[in-house]
C-alpha cells in the first residue's frame, strides 16, 4: 500500500482519482414492510402536488441526474418526485427528494418497474447514465437487492418512517409538523 501511494505522489495523481467514481443513479431499496409507506402516502394529493412542483421547479424542469424530460422518453409527463431516504435500525428518515425523469426514477424502484413492464428500458437508461455494461447494471441490481433482504427487525418490531425533513421552511406551505414516527398516519398502497 505504501508503495501505490509512493508511485501515485510521484506521478502526480491523487490517490482519490484511483477509486472508482460514484454512480450518477442507483437503485433504492426499502424494506418490503415499508412498501407503500412514504411522503406520497402520508400527504395529502394536494399536498404532493405541491412538493412535486416545488422540487421539479427548483430542478429546472429536468431530471436532477440525466437532464431529460418524460416527454423525450415517450411519457406523458416530464418529471416525478423522489424521496430520499436513510435507513438506520427500524428507522427510514426522509433526507431530501429529487425530481426525476420517469426513467431515473424507475430506476430507483426497479421491482416496481419489472413488474409494470419497464424493466429492459430501465437497464438501458441506467447503463446509459452510469456508462456501465448491462451485466454491471444486474449486478449492481443484485447486490441491492441482497442488501435489502438483510434488514430484518427483531420479531414483534415494525419499522418507523421519519418525515420530520417536512419541517424545514421550505415545506411550511404544508401547514402541519411532522414526527418521527409517521407510519401510522400512511394510507396502504401507494407506491413509487
Amino acid at each position: 500500500m505504501i508503495e501505490l501511494i509512493i508511485l501515485t505522489l510521484l506521478a502526480g495523481v491523487s490517490i482519490y482519482a484511483l477509486r472508482k467514481p460514484r454512480p450518477r443513479i442507483e437503485v433504492d431499496m426499502v424494506p418490503f414492510s415499508m412498501h407503500g409507506i412514504n411522503v406520497r402516502s402520508r400527504l395529502t394529493p394536494s399536498q404532493w402536488g405541491k412538493i412535486r412542483k416545488l422540487h421539479t421547479e427548483l430542478a429546472g424542469d429536468k431530471c436532477e441526474v440525466c437532464g431529460k424530460k418524460g416527454t423525450e422518453q415517450r411519457f406523458k409527463h416530464d418529471l416525478e418526485c423522489h424521496e430520499i431516504w436513510l435507513h438506520e435500525g427500524k428507522i427510514q428518515k426522509l433526507i431530501g427528494m429529487q425530481a426525476l425523469c420517469p426513467l431515473c426514477h424507475k430506476i430507483k424502484h426497479v421491482g416496481l418497474a419489472d413488474k409494470s413492464g419497464y424493466g429492459e428500458d430501465v437497464r438501458e437508461h441506467m447503463a446509459e447514465v452510469n456508462g456501465w455494461t448491462l451485466d454491471r447494471v444486474e449486478a449492481h441490481i443484485n447486490l441491492k437487492r441482497q442488501q435489502v433482504r438483510s434488514i430484518k427487525l427483531p420479531r414483534g418490531e415494525r419499522h418507523q418512517l421519519d418525515l420530520t425533513h417536512l419541517n424545514k421552511p421550505c415545506y411550511s406551505f404544508l401547514n402541519e409538523t411532522f414526527t418521527e414516527n409517521e407510519t401510522g398516519r400512511c394510507r396502504r398502497g401507494l407506491y413509487e
